[in-house]
């Protein structure tokens, strides 16, 4: 078995991101977590929402209208008539400030037309961008970083964040997204903006998922925000399954002699037996068609690595009689699973898994 990740961090312009939408009522959230992580805020945001209320919106995002140009694409507006479906209709809101900042706010009536779509997103992306690609066709390069007026870092770049890959699933076909997915996945690369796809792998099948995935530069683990959004929102409840780090998953599912233990624990809430649980292994290797291994030099690779990173991670318990378990926070790696399933060749549901939330 390989131990090459089938899940990686983020590097690419066009990046799918395994997390949940991002909240109608706050769509920067996960935004603010990505450039965060990258030491500066874009000096232009582009943002897709389908759910999202414009006035909600440009409130959301006006602390930080100073040092961001905000840009809101929304698509579907079914107050307005059909006569006008189609039609792209723009608004510009000064910053709060007075200082020249701006908050633009687009709207696409009609969600099924992604001709309109794709338009819309390019004029907005080559305004942000403004000069373009270079003169040699390549991206402009934007990387340096400067202090805004508020003295925070501010990177001379673009960033489209999208919301979501699951909505838009939910007004066309498969077909129809994949060709548009694909399309601005080119506008993104032409001019030198980084891009990013929220996507809940959850709502959808292994196939569809799988197909997706090709379109996309790299894939990044965004854990949803687990604070409240303002200080009048309710605590979270604590859940079940606790928020891992990415850096985490990354690290324990990048095996994927881990992985098919997981897989293979999850189903068995009631535990699995050592031998049992090398057995399975061994004969999936077999089923790969990849160089076999017996049960016993498995059981050598369980005691001696598999078993003590799983377990010093808190994600197995052993139990009497030498049975392990999954833990409470084994459920929470589900997300990647799902996807990591698709390139390993697992069915979960098939396998018994409890995928639900």
């Amino acid at each position: 078995m390989t131990d090459e990740p089938t899940v990686s961090a983020g590097s690419g312009r066009n990046v799918l991101a395994l997390t949940p939408a991002v909240d109608a009522d706050s769509p920067e959230r996960h935004l603010d977590r990505w450039v965060t992580e990258r030491d500066a805020l874009p000096t232009a945001v582009v943002s897709v929402t389908y759910t999202g209320c414009p006035d909600e919106w440009v409130r959301a995002v006006a602390g930080d209208a100073e040092r961001t140009h905000r840009t809101l694409v929304r698509v579907g507006d079914f107050a307005r008539s059909a006569a006008h479906a189609g039609a792209e209709t723009l608004t510009e809101t000064a910053g709060p400030s007075g200082d020249g900042s701006r908050i633009t706010v687009s709207t696409v009536p009609d969600p099924t037309a992604l001709d309109d779509l794709l338009a819309a997103l390019e004029r907005c992306l080559d305004r942000s961008t403004a000069a373009g690609p270079s003169a040699d066709g390549s991206p402009a390069d934007r990387s340096s970083v400067h202090d805004s007026p508020s003295g925070d870092p501010v990177a001379d770049r673009t960033a489209l964040v999208f919301d979501s890959v699951n909505d838009l699933l939910e007004r066309v076909p498969l077909d129809q997204a994949g060709r548009f997915l694909a399309d601005l996945v080119e506008v993104v690369d032409r001019t030198g903006a980084e891009a990013y796809y929220a996507f809940d792998p959850g709502d959808h099948e292994p196939a569809t998922v799988a197909t997706l995935l090709t379109a996309f530069d790299a894939v990044e683990l965004v854990p949803p925000r687990d604070e409240p959004t303002r200080e009048s929102d309710p605590e979270p409840e604590t859940a079940d399954a606790p928020t891992v780090e990415p850096e985490r998953v990354h690290d324990v599912l990048r095996s994927e002699r881990r992985r098919r233990m997981l897989y293979r624990l999850l189903a068995h809430p009631e535990g699995i037996e050592v031998r049992a649980l090398a057995d399975d292994l061994a004969a999936a290797t077999d089923a790969d068609g990849e160089e076999s291994e017996t049960t016993d030099e498995v059981r050598v690779g369980l005691a001696h690595v598999d078993l003590p990173k799983l377990e010093g991670e808190g994600f197995i318990e052993r139990r009497e009689g030498g049975y392990l378990t999954a833990t409470p926070a084994a459920r929470s790696l589900l997300p990647y699973l799902r996807i990591d399933a698709v390139a390993d060749g697992v069915d979960l549901d098939e396998l018994g898994v409890d995928t639900s939330d």
